[in-house]
């Protein structure tokens, strides 16, 4: 078995684990190949052990980050789970930008009833505004802004809104197996 088909194997595992190469005859191909795949390092022997010791350290911090997003999505996920079904809906009518008075209209209930429900769903979820909330659903679905909904350097990604609504973003109820979940942008939450 080769490097590049151990790789492919091991990313088939229920977890990704970053991978060093290290090689006695680097080709360009293969190098690409691996690190397309994810690789973090392919070094040619005979190498520097600085260099592998770094390519380590490297994938160690890895390894540390891909843990706490799959933590902190599987939370966020667990707190979703907890949602009734008209919870889900309230939520999916704050997300979209939309006033109690006109959640309650669509979803056909007492604007009181929405305010409660919105309530419960905020204390449920642990989160004290709909900026959080909205990181929580993007948490939920794999998205990992850097910087709340920006791009990393302090500024709005292009195409998003400060209410972090876009033309891209829809929130959509649909079944599944009997409940009702959420889609946020493109993800069932």
């Amino acid at each position: 078995m080769t490097g590049l088909q151990l790789q492919e194997e091991l990313s088939r595992s229920t977890r990704e684990l970053p991978i060093v190469f290290l090689t006695r005859h680097g080709a360009i191909q293969a190098c690409a190949e691996a690190m397309k795949r994810g690789a973090v390092d392919f070094l040619e022997k005979p190498f520097d052990e600085r260099r592998v010791y770094e390519a380590i350290e490297r994938g160690l911090r890895q390894d540390v980050q891909m843990r706490s997003r799959s933590a902190a999505q599987h939370e966020a996920r667990r707190r979703l789970a907890q949602l009734t079904a008209r919870e889900h809906q309230v939520c999916d009518s704050v997300v979209a930008g939309l006033l109690n008075k006109q959640s309650a209209c669509e979803i056909g209930i007492a604007e009181s009833t929405v305010k409660v429900h919105r309530s419960r769903m905020m204390k449920k979820l642990g989160v004290s505004s709909v900026v959080e909330l909205i990181r929580l659903l993007d948490t939920a679905s794999g998205r990992w802004p850097v910087n709340g909904s920006s791009n990393g350097n302090g500024s709005i990604e292009p195409g998003w809104e400060i209410d972090g609504r876009d033309a891209d973003s829809t929130v959509k109820r649909i079944p599944v197996n009997g409940w009702q979940t959420t889609r946020w942008n493109g993800a069932t939450l």
